[in-house]
């Protein structure tokens, strides 16, 4: 048993020693990613937060939408349980109405009744009286027949006149019935507005509660886009971290390769002429390609370089050039800390020769912070009608 603990042991160990080249290579670090690698990420990142910002203000505008609708349909029900309290108070008065009309026709049907048994037994007992045995009647005196004839007369009016007066009921019954109908359909149409705007009122708090949830999820996207929003700009902030590193890297390296040579320097205080040569174009400082970084400066101020150079003022920094970057914010600013571009790039070939852009006095010649192997000078020129003082600056030359 020991023996074999022995062995296993050692085979351990010897698994273990070829399977260490294998960590290691797993372990190594992951490769630095480039500086355009780096501003693609940038990009990516600004893009990111704009899209979120986007994204917000449209979750922003339907939560206002869905919050107004929400509000429109509560002052809609609060009108509309107005409106069926005032219908509720229309159909009692209504009911009451109609049993006032009820108890109108119940008082004139008792009376009617009561008038026809009062008439027929008033006509049945002057009937009684009148019917006697004609036979009878002419063994009488002719008055005796006279009065028979008087008293027949008078039944027949008594009759007539209770006919009247049942007929005068009975018109003021229907009169009544026409009355306590039209209160009725009246009734009718008030249950039928109420049913009518029960269902609407239903409606209405359903849209105001779909409402209300369509606000609190915009209202939750927000929150989560801000979320976003906060995380795309620490990104960033990182990235261009990196990108300053990465330039700095760029800078040191192409410092230690390159070197001032083939254009003595310039003191300060020399003067020069337009069209002077004074360096050649290079990537000094922190720059990523071979280009001429063309800065004017007016009382302290950088300006925009291309108005003095369309209109003749300012001479081209190169014969053949074409322009990379142009004055102010540009799709490339973001990497600066300002956002800001305060110059304008030109780009020419390989090697060519920078010129001076006017006739004036070398401010320096030296390397110059970000710009690298800068030159400047100053001159005095007439622009816009008036005479100025500019300064005019030349980055990332290689000599």
């Amino acid at each position: 048993m020991g023996k074999q603990l022995q062995v296993l042991v050692r085979c351990g160990v010897i698994l273990g020693l070829a399977m260490m080249p294998q960590f290691a290579s797993a372990a190594k670090a992951t490769p630095t990613p480039t500086l355009q690698q780096i501003q693609a990420q940038q990009k990516a990142a600004k893009a990111k937060e704009e899209a979120a910002l986007k994204e917000q203000q449209r979750q922003a505008k339907l939560k206002a939408e869905a919050e107004r609708r929400s509000e429109e349909a509560e002052e809609q029900i609060v009108d509309i349980e107005a409106a069926l309290q005032q219908n509720l108070a229309k159909q009692s008065e209504t009911r009451k109405k109609i049993e006032e009309q009820n108890q109108t026709v119940a008082k004139l049907d008792s009376d009617l009744s009561l008038k026809e048994r009062q008439r027929d037994a008033l006509l049945r007992e002057l009937y009684i009286q009148v019917q006697t045995n004609p036979e009878e009647l002419r063994v009488f005196s002719g008055s005796d027949f006279s009065q028979q004839e008087r008293t027949q007369v008078q039944l027949d009016q008594l009759w007539r006149a209770a006919d009247q007066i049942m007929l005068v009921t009975r018109q003021q019954r229907s009169a009544v019935e026409v009355v306590r109908s039209g209160l009725e359909k009246q009734q009718d149409s008030l249950i039928n507005f109420q049913k009518q705007r029960e269902v609407q009122a239903q409606s209405l708090e359903t849209l105001s509660k779909v409402q209300e949830d369509l606000a609190r999820n915009a209202e939750k996207t927000i929150a989560k886009l801000d979320k976003d929003v906060e995380a795309a700009r620490k990104q960033q902030a990182d990235l261009e971290a990196k990108a300053n590193a990465a330039l700095a890297a760029i800078v040191s390296k192409r410092n230690q390769q390159r070197s001032v040579g083939s254009i003595p320097s310039q003191e300060r205080g020399a003067s020069v002429k337009r069209g002077d040569l004074v360096g050649i174009q290079g990537s000094t400082g922190f720059s990523t390609g071979d280009h001429v970084h063309y800065r004017v400066t007016k009382n302290g101020s950088t300006v925009n370089p291309m108005p003095y150079i369309d209109a003749g003022v300012l001479g081209k920094a190169m014969n053949s050039y074409k322009i990379t970057q142009g004055y102010g914010r540009t799709s490339f600013s973001y990497v600066y800390a300002t956002n800001f571009h305060d110059g304008v790039d030109f780009s020419g070939p390989k090697g060519s020769g920078v010129y001076s852009p006017c006739d004036g006095d070398v401010l320096m010649k030296t390397n110059y912070g970000s710009y690298g192997l800068a030159w400047a000078v100053e001159c005095e020129v007439d622009f816009q009608g008036e005479t100025q003082v500019i300064q005019v600056l030349y980055g990332h030359l290689s000599s």
